[in-house]
């Protein structure tokens, strides 16, 4: 092999501010793949995934270098932790994809097959769009790039059709069932609490402080920061659940997380924390999860002020 076009590690001379990569010579022009190198936080761990990448170019196994690609540029974008999260699972079950299809490149109709297999898996069709949406996105950019060459394998996949159905409400007689399971969970039943009678969102409960809940006003503070509109607002705690939340937030400090993790000290509970609790006492009474969900507890509790004549 012509020394010119051995695949060589890009190290920055250890820089890790800087992005590391391999390069080498393909069809006359230099080709960089980062794969996950730049994930590594040190010298030795970034060089070892280096050295990784390096072995698969030369070995002539380029598979993993198209699904580090995408993972390194899915997974280096500025977001949230709950939306890394997402996205680390829908990138594992692309490479589960690649290495079941055992592909060494990914076309236009790998893309279409892949969106029919994870129809197979059992996929709602929604969900479905939110990966081609999502590998869209990191196949163009990668592109952009120069990361890869040729056209976007998503570029001509359409998006199924969907028909949104929001969560259901709760009836009485459902009220009754899913309370004799939530009760025995101190936890869960306050968070529930909050959702139903005070319609504050999951996302924005997981991130309110106790200093957030003004009992000596009857209202709870959702910060700019916290809130879906990003905008500060105070939402009111009814008289008939006041005291149980005045004895949730009593001899608490106030820099503490309104719900805590019970397994980690001082940190919020996890983001899906609640919603797996719930969703298990779901699964045990036989619950439709397409329909019905945490968030219905706020459909719910809208719903049973409608009929109370609230206007």
């Amino acid at each position: 092999m012509n020394k010119k076009n051995v695949a060589k590690i890009y190290s920055a001379n250890g820089d890790l501010a800087k992005r590391w990569f391999v390069f080498f010579l393909e069809n006359g022009k230099r080709k960089k793949v980062y794969g996950d190198i730049n994930t590594y936080p040190c010298n030795e761990t970034r060089m070892n995934a280096a050295k990784k990448v390096l072995e698969e170019i030369q070995t002539g196994k380029k598979k993993p270098c198209i699904v580090a690609n995408i993972e390194t540029c899915l997974l280096t974008r500025n977001i949230c932790d709950k939306t890394r999260s997402d996205h680390k699972a829908k990138i594992n079950r692309f490479r589960q994809y690649f290495e079941l299809r055992k592909l060494d490149d990914f076309t236009s109709d790998n893309a279409k097959d892949f969106c029919l297999w994870l129809k197979t898996e059992g996929l709602y069709d929604t969900t479905i769009n939110h990966y081609i949406i999502l590998f869209r996105g990191g196949f163009r950019d990668l592109i952009d790039e120069g990361k890869l060459t040729g056209k976007n394998p998503f570029t001509n996949v359409g998006r199924y059709k969907t028909d949104y159905t929001p969560a259901r409400y709760y009836t009485k007689a459902q009220i009754n069932e899913l309370m004799a399971e939530i009760d025995t969970d101190t936890q869960l039943n306050m968070f529930v609490g909050f959702i139903y009678y005070c319609f504050i969102r999951p996302k924005e409960l997981r991130n309110l402080k106790v200093s957030d809940v003004i009992i000596d006003e009857m209202r709870i503070r959702v910060p700019a920061n916290v809130s879906k509109n990003k905008k500060t607002q105070y939402v009111s705690i009814p008289t008939y659940f006041a005291p149980l939340v005045e004895n949730f937030v009593t001899k608490r400090a106030q820099k503490d997380w309104l719900f805590e993790s019970r397994t980690c000290t001082g940190k919020q509970i996890g983001h899906n924390t609640m919603y797996n609790k719930h969703r298990a006492i779901l699964d045990k009474l036989g619950y439709d999860n397409t329909q019905y969900c945490l968030y219905s507890w706020k459909h719910t509790g809208a719903v049973a002020c409608v009929k109370g004549g609230v206007g």
